[in-house]
């Protein structure tokens, strides 16, 4: 709420996307799109349709120059995140995409570390081969993608659960992947997440089934 209140000098729109939930989800919901009436647009759904289609209909409803994610179970650290990436893209042209520094939580011990992988980059962009060879990003939320970008990506990686990785090395064909130090997100880790709720062999098969 806190970057709703204090946006910096950008247009704001926020796209909500619930997939069905069964919680108090689309209660929380509607009482936001009440108190932001000119900010928020809730889309519509009448049955689940996965994360990777629900990503699909939330991006092709944006409307903005830049996109930014935050999935339902992440949340940012920064009332200035989209202010510092937009400032970084404004001046990286060279640059597809950007993404910050998370605290991965651990929800069932109760602690926040440091995302390994970022934590020994020492350099403010990644490329292609380097998002390869490790997941530096970790997940969707600590994102900021240009628009143009996005809306080039083929149609047919909707179709796969490829999520964030491949996702964001579709992005780096079209440019380097800018890195901001700081701390600006927190990827929640628990047993029900889709991906942390895999154990690490029934994580490695499901990458190898995307090499090709």
């Amino acid at each position: 709420e806190n970057i709703l209140k204090q946006k910096g000098g950008f247009e704001l729109e926020i796209i909500v996307g619930d997939d069905c939930s069964t919680d108090n989800t689309p209660n929380i919901i509607e009482e936001f799109r009440t108190k932001y009436p000119k900010t928020i647009i809730v889309l519509p759904l009448e049955k689940n349709l996965g994360v990777m289609k629900n990503l699909k209909r939330c991006l092709n409803a944006c409307s903005g120059k830049y996109i930014a994610i935050c999935e339902g179970d992440d949340y940012w650290l920064d009332e200035n995140k989209l202010q510092k990436q937009i400032d970084f893209l404004e001046t990286r042209s060279d640059c597809s995409m950007c993404f910050s520094a998370i605290l991965l939580y651990h929800e069932q011990e109760n602690f926040f570390e440091a995302h390994h992988a970022q934590s020994l980059l020492q350099k403010d962009a990644i490329t292609l081969e380097d998002l390869i060879e490790n997941n530096y990003i970790g997940n969707f939320s600590c994102c900021m993608y240009r628009a143009d970008i996005v809306k080039k990506l083929p149609r047919e990686i909707y179709d796969l659960n490829t999520v964030d990785w491949m996702f964001n090395m579709a992005c780096a064909q079209s440019g380097s992947i800018g890195f901001i130090q700081d701390q600006m997100c927190v990827y929640r880790l628990h047993a029900n997440g889709a991906w942390t709720g895999k154990d690490i062999f029934e994580q490695l098969e499901g990458i190898c089934e995307y090499i090709d």
